[in-house]
């Protein structure tokens, strides 16, 4: 119950302090607030008897709610102070990945929201929100290689005695992936390009064509930077810190994304490109690549393969980790997409005696390279024995398909292909969903609806002529 005490000023003004208190069930303490204010002349004493009785009432209700977390504590509680402490207690309770997924999203809601309270979002606002965000324009700064210098570089390079496997150790801050990227012709990010020329000594504008693109968000980053709203205020809300999730679909109509159609490889270009991989010189690119194509797996899973995952005697592979490319972090270790993707798969005959001879051949290699050999348990690694980057599975699979003649397909185009191979030929829905690493079969039927539909009017055909007279 609140106290009042009545105070009459040296200026005769009248002043009330009201003060009340609760105690913490948990530390015994008590938590004390106040609440001062003055009587204008003009208010009567039975005004300012039910003035007192209103603010009473509020200041016994707000101490209660500090106290037993019901509701806004903090009146002046700016979003993005309560942003600082969800990271925090992000970084507790989750992997470091799981903040950096979110550390562009929170910049880009810190910048809009700025001195915004919690308690001053309305639905309104974060509609607008989301409709600065779709109509914000994303401007990338590349650079590429002039065609006449791409040889005047490699020369020069060469000239230095630079080993271009090595050239980060020449360079600060630069993979030789980027280098070699750069010296294929190809667009690199204008910062590397810069890395280069300021490593190598050389002017930019004599060996490089600065190019800036300017484009909208897409749906997907849209999606994503209020997934990170949604999660903060959601946080809030079960803290009974507010009462509404406003970035909730409960406020917030989704968006309509347009359905990526999936590529896939048909039955005569994936003998193609087994028959190239049969024919590839390149050990590790070979085994690589036949992974991806034989269970389907992500990148990222594939780079966190370790031997210790390989149970030769049954002829199964434990997929428990993957590895991310981080900006300014370098590569990351995490778990798995979701809990399902942890899974066990057995191993084709044909990708179980690849890896043997894969093995023999690493073994060997470890043997030679003794004292450059990175420690590591690690399937794929570089020539000096280091850790490679997932994006070095999408440059492998490329070159192969070039030599083959073949289209150019993503790493993930394997994935969908081994899925729908797998639907096509009968395999129940559960089993393919299970080796997929899908949390739920719902999400295979989503992505593999049309395949799905094959299959039903290949068993429609079945059943047909098992009644046929």
């Amino acid at each position: 119950m609140a106290h009042l005490k009545k105070i009459k000023l040296k200026s005769g003004e009248i002043s009330y302090t009201i003060q009340s208190k609760a105690k913490d069930p948990l530390t015994g303490k008590y938590k004390y607030l106040c609440d001062t204010w003055r009587k204008p002349p003009e208010m009567t004493e039975y005004e300012a008897k039910k003035e007192n009785a209103r603010r009473m009432f509020e200041l016994d209700e707000k101490v209660k709610k500090q106290v037993l977390g019901v509701l806004a504590t903090n009146d002046s509680w700016k979003l993005i102070d309560y942003i600082d402490d969800w990271i925090k207690n992000m970084k507790l309770i989750n992997t470091d990945l799981y903040v950096l997924r979110h550390e562009s999203s929170i910049k880009i809601i810190k910048d809009y929201f700025k001195q915004v309270k919690l308690f001053e979002i309305t639905p309104i606002m974060v509609q607008d929100f989301r409709d600065t965000l779709l109509k914000r324009k994303l401007i990338h700064e590349s650079a590429k290689l002039k065609d006449d210098m791409i040889e005047k570089l490699k020369l020069f390079v060469k000239s230095k005695k630079i080993r271009v496997k090595r050239i980060e150790n020449h360079i600060g801050g630069l993979s030789h992936g980027t280098y070699e990227a750069a010296t294929r012709g190809d667009k690199i990010l204008y910062d590397s390009a810069v890395k280069i020329c300021d490593g190598l000594g050389i002017k930019f504008e004599d060996y490089f064509d600065k190019i800036i693109t300017c484009k909208n968000y897409s749906k997907v980053t849209v999606k994503h930077i209020m997934g990170t709203l949604n999660l903060i205020l959601a946080d809030a809300k079960r803290k009974q810190i507010i009462e509404h999730n406003f970035a909730s679909n409960e406020y917030l109509q989704p968006l309509k994304q347009q359905k990526k159609e999936i590529v896939v490889l048909d039955d005569n270009e994936a003998k193609k490109l087994k028959k190239a991989l049969d024919n590839e010189p390149n050990i590790r690119w070979k085994t690589a690549i036949y992974i991806a194509l034989l269970t389907g797996m992500r990148r990222g899973e594939i780079a966190g393969l370790e031997w210790k995952d390989f149970d030769f005697q049954n002829k199964t592979i434990s997929i428990s980790r993957a590895v991310r490319e981080v900006s300014h972090k370098g590569l990351v270790t995490k778990n798995t997409k979701t809990a399902s993707s942890e899974r066990t798969i057995t191993m084709p005959d044909t990708l179980f005696k690849i890896i043997d001879e894969y093995k023999k051949w690493y073994d060997k290699r470890k043997s030679i390279l003794i004292d450059d050999w990175k420690n590591t348990d690690r399937l794929f690694i570089s020539d000096e024995g280091k850790l490679l980057r997932p994006s070095c599975y999408k440059k492998w699979l490329s070159k192969i398909l070039q030599k083959a003649n073949m289209k150019v397909v993503t790493l993930h185009s394997l994935r969908h292909t081994n899925i729908t191979m797998q639907l096509i030929n009968g395999v129940d829905l559960r089993t393919v969903a299970a080796r997929a690493g899908h949390s739920r079969t719902s999400t295979t039927t989503d992505i593999y609806s049309h395949f799905l539909k094959n299959s039903d009017i290949h068993a429609s055909k079945v059943i047909d002529s098992l009644f046929a007279d």
